[in-house]
């Protein structure tokens, strides 16, 4: 996994670099062409002119990110296949697909599934703690010997990452209802607010793969 990482992050480095490269070249050679009467203009940086167009749209923001590796690819869609398995057997009536597959299985068949697919040793979640916020908060009071109750909705993002760098995140809600103290349903929202995260990294994941495959049909990456 190690290795794994190293050769991915090295790739991106050396692309970086690569881009940086030629557009200082560019920039270098229009100086020295210029007239030296021909005032400088706006120069933009980095110079995006010779970049072909799946380039441009990455450094806009405008393309989306695909699984890292074959790896990856398979992982997902393995993942995706047991899940799916996994929820239609406990449905009696009815067929179960798309995120409905994730908002009806426990977390921890989730997980068990994920292990299986990807290696438990082989992905990672982690809350992003600087994103945590209170939604909504409500303190009830009473004059009889129920005292306080306390209503809470939480936000948090969470984000999954596989072995080669493939990388989801997403934001996930908890709510916490009628609860005896502040830090009951604090504790209690922000672990619905985990779980939910984690649910929607996973959904994000199999919905990268099927934009993946979508797009190599189409002949995007070509």
């Amino acid at each position: 996994m190690y290795l794994i990482r190293t050769e991915t992050e090295r790739f991106h480095k050396e692309r970086h670099e690569l881009l940086m490269r030629r557009s200082l070249e560019q920039q270098y050679e229009e100086e020295a062409s210029r007239p030296a009467s021909e005032e400088a203009g706006l120069q933009f940086f980095p110079d995006i002119t010779r970049w072909d167009i799946i380039e441009i749209q990455e450094w806009a923001g405008c393309v989306d990110l695909k699984p890292a590796s074959v790896w990856s690819v398979g992982a997902i869609n393995t993942f995706y296949h047991l899940l799916e398995r996994r929820s239609n057997e406990k449905q009696k009536f009815g067929h179960l697909r798309g995120f409905a597959l994730f908002t009806n299985a426990p977390i921890n068949a989730v997980i068990e599934i994920a292990n299986k697919s990807f290696g438990f040793n082989q992905w990672e979640s982690s809350l992003v703690e600087d994103t945590g916020r209170v939604v909504r908060y409500r303190k009830h009071e009473f004059d009889d010997e129920r005292g306080y109750r306390y209503d809470l909705e939480y936000a948090i993002d969470t984000c999954l990452r596989l072995a080669d760098g493939t990388v989801a995140r997403k934001t996930g809600f908890g709510v916490a209802q009628w609860m005896p103290s502040k830090g009951l349903a604090f504790s209690y929202a922000k672990k619905q607010a985990a779980t939910d995260g984690l649910k929607a990294c996973f959904y994000a994941m199999v919905a990268l793969l099927e934009q993946y495959e979508e797009k190599l049909i189409e002949g995007y990456y070509d």
